[in-house]
């Protein structure tokens, strides 16, 4: 259940590399938001192939000392070594603004060999009064 002004972490996504080439990642938006607020983008840690999904806070509750969150970097500053696949994850701060919220998804921007591309989740995101 989420109330206007809450804030959730939500980190689900893997970033992966299959290039032969250093990605450097860049900036994140959210896909049609209505009611949502992306209010930071970040490359955490993905450890065991454990996400955090979505919890309550910044950092989430009880999880303060997760090398999840402590290990995070800037989405603007990180970077996906070749062939690095699933050891992070796309980590995202976002504030419900009014309930009910909804975005389609999380856009997120890269450079790899001096070309500009764009990568989509594929897990929406819903702010609901009432559990389903």
């Amino acid at each position: 259940m989420a109330t206007a002004g809450q804030k959730w972490s939500f980190a689900m996504d893997p970033l992966n590399n299959t290039s032969d080439k250093t990605v450097h990642l860049g900036s994140a938006s959210l896909i049609g938001p209505d009611g949502l607020e992306l209010h930071g983008a970040y490359a955490s840690p993905w450890l065991n192939h454990t996400s955090l999904g979505v919890l309550p806070g910044w950092p989430p509750d009880g999880e303060e000392n997760d090398p999840r969150w402590t290990e995070k970097t800037p989405l603007a500053r990180a970077t996906l070594a070749p062939h690095e696949l699933n050891k992070q994850m796309l980590l995202v701060l976002i504030r419900v603004v009014h309930v009910p919220g909804s975005a389609k998804g999380v856009s997120v921007t890269y450079t790899v060999g001096g070309r500009t591309g764009t990568a989509e989740t594929s897990i929406a995101i819903r702010a609901e009064s009432q559990c389903s």
